[in-house]
């Protein structure tokens, strides 16, 4: 290689390096911020607050401090730290290809947004969640100062199609997964029970039209072990009520007074297991006695 040769790429490198430097220093990241937060209070119907925003030339977005609000419903979102990166070649498809990660709190959300431009909807979200914990998932779920409290961290899949051809609406799945969930203020027919700590937590299901189909909802500790199949509503509206349709079965592998105590209201098996199908809304579920799972 000729020196002649080596001027010209030391100029190019030149060039592209003052290229990058005028890029950041006059993209206007104000008006960025100001667009963005537009997009999502359109998009999903939450208020929308950006403390920090940059964009790498190989268009890499970075958000710091999102503050999501919908004051109406009581709910508030803050991810810490946002970086979106949209597929270069899906830009040029109808179905547009974001893959994102997402730091709330010490937990992680990655995964990828589809959004189709024709429709101007989203259309997939595929997420893997690690270590968040149950403040982000209660947000959307409690319906008031007497709804149990969850305490613990999640890690899992989910994957959804929100305009499932098939299916004719939302469809999808999910895997979810605690090793340290606690639980406070959950009651039982009128009667507040004790707090339950330590506690191994497995949900598994699926999304199909307006219902989550629950192949495994499942509490384990030492003292007892929990299993909930069924069907209840849209995690996102839980809130707005909808009905209950879950069977349950119960097994305290120590207490015997528990046992009995839980037994008015349950049918007891041969195993000394306690059924019961929960009917009613999130809000206010109704037991009754019936046949094992």
């Amino acid at each position: 290689m000729n020196s002649k040769t080596h001027k010209y790429i030391a100029t190019i490198v030149l060039f592209l390096l003052f290229l990058t430097l005028f890029f950041y220093l006059t993209f206007p990241t104000e008006a960025l911020k100001k667009r963005v937060e537009a997009e999502i209070e359109n998009k999903t119907g939450f208020h929308a607050e950006i403390s920090k925003i940059a964009i790498s030339p190989f268009l890499e977005l970075k958000i710091t401090d999102l503050n999501l609000e919908k004051k109406e419903k009581d709910i508030n979102v803050k991810i810490d730290k946002l970086k979106l990166k949209p597929s270069i070649y899906s830009l040029l498809l109808d179905k547009k290809s974001f893959p994102f990660d997402a730091e709330i709190g010490e937990g992680k959300i990655y995964g990828t947004l589809v959004y189709a431009s024709k429709t101007n909807v989203l259309d997939s979200l595929s997420a893997d969640l690690s270590n968040i914990h149950t403040d982000l998932i209660t947000t959307f779920t409690k319906s008031g100062k007497d709804s149990p409290v969850f305490d613990g961290s999640i890690n899992g899949k989910l994957n959804i199609i929100f305009a499932d051809k098939k299916s004719g609406g939302v469809s999808g799945n999910f895997n979810f997964i605690s090793n340290n969930m606690s639980i406070k203020k959950l009651k039982f027919e009128g009667l507040t029970l004790p707090s339950y700590n330590d506690l191994l937590v497995n949900l598994n299901g699926k999304i199909e039209k307006k219902k989550t189909v629950i192949d495994e909802f499942r509490f384990r500790n030492n003292d007892f072990d929990l299993l909930l199949i069924g069907s209840m509503p849209l995690l996102w509206d839980i809130k707005k009520g909808g009905k209950l349709d879950l069977s349950l079965n119960l097994n305290f592998k120590s207490d015997s007074a528990k046992m009995g105590l839980l037994q008015a209201f349950m049918k007891k098996e041969t195993d000394g297991s306690l059924s019961a199908k929960i009917a009613g809304t999130p809000s206010k579920p109704k037991f009754v006695k019936s046949e094992k799972l």
